[in-house]
């Protein structure tokens, strides 16, 4: 029996570690045997060796004819190794070259579209999961991602519909529930949301994500003390997840608790939280409490690291303008132009509008702050962190 057959039955019972020794033989008898390294990549992935994988994937790519289907697989393969290792950029590329030589490929469309998600394309990849569907049919976990692209797209009952289909496959999932509970609150249907949020908690008592879901709603209907409780429980159940400690870190802002946010928001960053609210809330508490110039130091560095079109997005304009490098005229006025997306406008107009008001604040224009907090409530998006905190500033305003 050759090495390449003993590697092949290897890899079928699942012995990755001999299949490894046996095609590594067959490639040193043969340094030009393409099925070899195919299969040996195959092996690494399945022991987690994603860059070992990615060179002998790469190995096929070279050896293989350009259209030929085993190239396809080879891409298709070195693109879910990229996506392992958080390579979205790198991974989508793959994928695309897999695409290019079977156009019929569902699974690629299918994770090019998870990628796509990765990367916040998200009608990107509403357009790859619909190729998808059209090839394969739907799963759960498609549909899922689907209903998060089109919640992000303010797109609410397009999420609905798409997570009704995830509920519908997988009826104890209590993440579906708290999922469609959140779309729910924020499209102003509490009561569906408490309603998803009863059956989240009887599936997923201990879920930090139903406590976060529970506690976003509580905060939407006002109730900032029991939202607080559910963000802190969902810290405790998910003590590496970011969600719960950028919430919480955002409640405690906006009741002038400090330092408890700043604890909390920088636990968000640490934990690699996909929002960028945390940093731009950290340079305002440090501003307040007399760390300015670590907070544009933090912010400076952080600028300095977005690379391509993301140097240019409205995250990059918000850091300009803290740090003094954007006029507030500039500012606000990119606000409204500063996108791809149209759904993005609103969220963009809340920020420039609470973000203008803090500066002002800090500065001392109490009156000026109040005019740029209203117009952040006019904009309408009571989704909105900054909303939120335009909202509780307003409160404290009056109150003094």
């Amino acid at each position: 029996m050759s090495h390449f057959t003993a590697g092949v039955n290897d890899t079928r019972s699942g012995n990755q570690t001999n299949a490894l020794v046996e095609l590594s033989l067959a490639i040193k008898l043969d340094p030009q045997y393409k099925d070899a390294y195919f299969l040996r990549g195959s092996a690494k992935f399945g022991l987690k060796d994603y860059k070992g994988a990615i060179s002998d994937f790469t190995e096929v790519v070279r050896l293989a004819p350009a259209n030929e289907a085993e190239n396809g697989a080879a891409f298709f393969s070195r693109g879910l190794c990229k996506s392992a290792l958080n390579d979205f950029n790198g991974a989508l590329g793959d994928y695309e070259e897999a695409i290019r030589i079977n156009s019929n490929n569902a699974s690629a469309y299918r994770y090019r579209g998870m990628t796509q998600a990765a990367l916040r394309n998200w009608e990107g990849a509403l357009g790859d999961f619909d190729r998808f569907f059209a090839l394969h049919g739907g799963d759960a976990e498609s549909y899922r991602i689907c209903g998060f692209a089109k919640a992000a797209l303010k797109d609410y009952p397009g999420a609905l519909a798409y997570f009704n289909k995830v509920i519908g496959l997988t009826p104890g999932d209590a993440d579906a529930y708290a999922s469609r509970a959140n779309i729910k609150a924020q499209s102003g249907d509490f009561d569906g949301a408490n309603a998803d949020l009863e059956k989240a908690l009887q599936f997923g008592p201990n879920n930090a994500g139903v406590f976060i879901a529970r506690g976003f709603l509580k905060a939407k209907r006002g109730d900032d003390d029991g939202a607080s409780a559910d963000f802190n429980r969902a810290t405790h159940l998910a003590p590496a997840a970011p969600e719960g400690y950028l919430y919480l870190g955002m409640l405690q802002f906006n009741s002038s608790q400090l330092g408890p946010a700043l604890d909390n928001l920088s636990k968000a960053v640490v934990s690699n939280c996909p929002e960028d609210d945390p940093r731009f809330y950290i340079w305002l508490i440090k501003t307040q409490i007399g760390r300015a110039d670590d907070g544009n130091m933090e912010l400076g560095a952080y600028l300095n690291s977005l690379q391509g079109v993301k140097s240019k997005e409205w995250q990059a304009a918000i850091v300009r303008f803290l740090i003094g490098d954007l006029p507030e005229s500039d500012f606000i006025a990119q606000a409204g132009i500063n996108t791809n997306r149209p759904s993005a406008i609103i969220d963009q107009v809340s920020d420039a509008y609470f973000y203008a008001g803090m500066k002002h604040l800090l500065a001392g224009d109490k009156k000026g702050a109040v005019g740029l907090f209203q117009q952040c409530l006019n904009a309408g998006d009571d989704n909105n962190f900054g909303n939120w905190s335009a909202r509780a500033e307003l409160r404290a305003l009056k109150q003094h």
